[in-house]
């Protein structure tokens, strides 16, 4: 009863919100991937929201009536318009929950008129995505190291369950699964499985023809150690100014760090070698092969700027 109470100023909210849906900010990142952050930083923007998870199964009945998978695939050129107009509702201010809106005030909520969708779990949807909405500003997309963010997976309590063999979902295309079917079964820790998905779903954007074209494409550890020269690029192509105290809040840890410390770049970049153990590492190394994940490695930093894979895939 109390979650409905709750719940109720956000659903009035959304029956008189109507918002540009092109107008939206979207951040894709993987679940510790630096998505709250981001998210968070990016706040700054003058009247502006977190929608925090919008494809959070446990938190959109919508969702699960369209059988989403937790890490949806959506083949870009596919006509889904059920998922489209899910989205547009939310793009729109007309999806809000306390689930999704909780890093702001219902007063800043009733007040916004820029969304920032905090998306995670959602990469191998991107270029679908992209497609359905003519976006004035150019989604984000991140990508950290999988081996920082299985360490940081298993140091978080959302991450701590009793590890299951995978299982392909009951989900629409998921074919994408069952290409590795025998592989992914076969992985035999969940840092493995965590690393497998990490691998699927960032290929899918990386090796794209459109990758830092359609979306903005950047590496998280970049972003951490020259924050200012990145959110210059960010802001620029945007063609946004650099809100007054953005820059403050780069260097404070997000509402999901744990011990809540002022940021070391280099501690943050390379605290997973320390965290992980040498048989741990090899076996997410093995994973990387498998999926010929050859742009992160065993260095703490890229081997291959996010922003060129694609490049690299076209000459060869």
């Amino acid at each position: 009863m109390k979650k409905i109470i709750k719940n109720i100023p956000y659903k009035i909210l959304s029956r008189f919100k109507n918002l540009n849906p092109e107008n939206a900010i979207s951040l894709f990142c993987d679940p510790r991937g630096g998505s709250t952050w981001l998210a968070e930083t990016l706040n700054s923007i003058p009247r502006s929201t977190i929608i925090d998870e919008p494809l959070h199964l446990n938190n959109s009945q919508r969702l699960k009536d369209l059988k989403f998978s937790w890490r949806q695939n959506i083949p870009e050129n596919e006509s889904w318009e059920e998922a489209k107009r899910y989205f547009e509702l939310v793009l729109k201010g007309q999806s809000f929950n306390r689930a999704n809106c909780y890093r702001n005030t219902v007063s800043e909520v009733a007040k916004s008129k820029q969304l920032i969708l905090k998306i995670i779990r959602g990469k191998a949807l991107l270029p679908w995505y992209v497609k359905q909405f003519n976006f004035k500003y150019t989604p984000l997309f991140v990508v950290r190291h999988p081996f920082a963010i299985a360490a940081s997976q298993l140091s978080h309590g959302a991450w701590n369950y009793q590890y299951q063999k995978f299982e392909i979902p009951d989900a629409p295309f998921n074919d994408f699964y069952k290409q590795h079917d025998d592989y992914l079964y076969s992985l035999e820790t969940k840092e493995e499985q965590l690393t497998a998905l990490w691998c699927m779903g960032n290929n899918v954007v990386l090796h794209h023809q459109e990758n830092d074209h359609s979306w903005i494409t950047l590496n998280y550890e970049n972003l951490i150690l020259e924050p200012e020269k990145y959110f210059e690029q960010i802001f620029e192509r945007w063609g946004m100014k650099i809100p007054p105290g953005l820059m403050d809040r780069v260097l404070n840890p997000s509402t999901t760090t744990v011990g809540k410390k002022k940021i070391d770049p280099k501690n943050l970049l390379s605290d997973w070698k320390v965290k992980l153990s040498k048989e741990q590492i090899s076996r997410l190394q093995k994973v990387l092969d498998y999926f010929e994940v050859d742009y992160y490695g065993t260095e703490v930093m890229p081997l291959i700027p996010a922003q060129e894979i694609h490049l690299k895939k076209a000459k060869t």
